[in-house]
């Protein structure tokens, strides 16, 4: 009898939303599995400039699974010696390589090794066709490169838009697997069941009348993700409060329009045991952002507490989750914000009913279904062998 295919997946440092797919594979009959870091952001107190601020996230990371560090590196951004990458995975063979994306040089390298070692690997890519950097001369020159690398090879697709880009780059139709872009459940669950609580003592807390409609942006304020855009619509309202968890350069800003407006509310970075709280709190997410928002998943942290969503056409989730879901709203230009935040503040009952689609649908989004597709990854590279 084969002996069950190993994993190991490289990525640029441990991230909330990955480390519970890894205990799932950790302790899966199928594979065996490790994880390597590039660095050990996120892992030890550092400064986000997206946020603007220096932290380590309060959940545990690295628990319920193998794991090791290719360097020591405390940023994202820090340069990793390619020697260093090549070094490693020279000394740890596996049946199949899972790349986490190929935006650091490090994961490129990474990428490149595990093809001269002839190695089977598989590239978890959420970049999509209609992000502005796909139809970039730099990213065209990039694809081809990609391409060529994953000629025969496998890859991970978070949704239907970063299964069209890969298979664009040459990857056959059936050597994608789905890898649903997924959220802590255990986390997630518990707050909701106690949502009504938690729903008071977080208004209560905001300043919040109980019976008011309430509009949440999560995220770093930052252009890319439009929260003036938001505001902006927002304040063409007569009632409902809007309430901004996150930091980033554009908070001035978003301050100085809102002025001394009591429907608006600046609850600054909160971190992850924190935040289902205000997903509680709030009765629609609205995530604006541009086409290099290339998922999204505070949509799907809001629609597992429940909440309805109004989301741009152009982040990668609005197909997967929303567009003719029941879900909520998807928006095809800014300007059609308002109107989404107007026919939600005025039927709270579809609004109810939405965010009961919401919770149902995410239920397709859990780890155990995103290890599912790395398993199955794994055994059909290892059968083609």
């Amino acid at each position: 009898m084969n002996a069950r295919p190993h994993v190991l997946w490289i990525a640029t440092h441990p991230i909330q939303y990955q480390a519970p797919v890894f205990r799932h594979l950790a302790a899966s009959s199928r594979v065996t599995f490790e994880a390597a870091f590039l660095t050990r952001h996120g892992v030890e107190s550092t400064f986000d400039p997206g946020f603007g601020a220096e932290f380590a996230w309060d959940i545990p990371l690295l628990d319920g699974y193998t794991s090791s560090f290719i360097t020591n590196a405390r940023h994202i951004d820090a340069p990793v010696a390619a020697s260093a990458v090549v070094r490693f995975l020279a000394t740890h063979p596996a049946t199949l390589t899972v790349v986490s994306g190929y935006h650091a040089h490090g994961l490129r390298v990474a990428l490149a090794t595990a093809r001269l070692l002839r190695r089977p690997v598989a590239l978890l890519s959420e970049s999509t066709l209609e992000s502005s950097e796909a139809r970039s001369s730099v990213q065209r020159v990039k694809r081809g490169v990609l391409g060529a690398l994953l000629h025969g090879q496998w890859a991970l697709a978070p949704g239907q838009r970063a299964r069209r880009y890969l298979e664009s780059l040459g990857v056959r139709p059936e050597h994608v697997h789905p890898y649903p872009y997924c959220v802590d459940p255990a986390r997630l669950d518990h707050a909701y069941l106690e949502r009504e609580q938690t729903r008071a003592r977080c208004r209560d807390s905001l300043g919040i009348p109980d019976d008011a409609f309430v509009f949440l942006f999560v995220g770093k304020l930052v252009e890319k993700k439009r929260p003036l855009e938001l505001l902006r619509a927002f304040l063409s309202l007569e009632r409902g409060h809007l309430v901004y968890v996150g930091s980033g350069e554009l908070e001035p800003t978003l301050r100085a329009v809102a002025g001394r407006s009591p429907r608006v509310h600046f609850a600054g970075f909160k971190n992850q045991t924190e935040l289902p709280a205000y997903y509680a709190a709030s009765d629609v997410l609205a995530l604006p952002s541009r086409a290099t928002e290339t998922w999204g998943l505070v949509v799907n942290e809001a629609m597992s507490l429940g909440n309805a969503i109004i989301v741009s056409s152009e982040a990668g989730c609005s197909d997967d989750l929303v567009r003719g879901r029941g879900t909520g709203w998807v928006v095809e230009r800014p300007d059609e914000l308002a109107t989404a935040l107007r026919a939600a503040l005025a039927d709270p009952a579809r609004v109810a009913e939405m965010g009961r689609a919401a919770r149902a649908l995410i239920e397709a989004h859990r780890p155990i279904h995103a290890a599912r597709g790395v398993d199955d990854a794994a055994i059909a590279s290892l059968a083609q062998r």
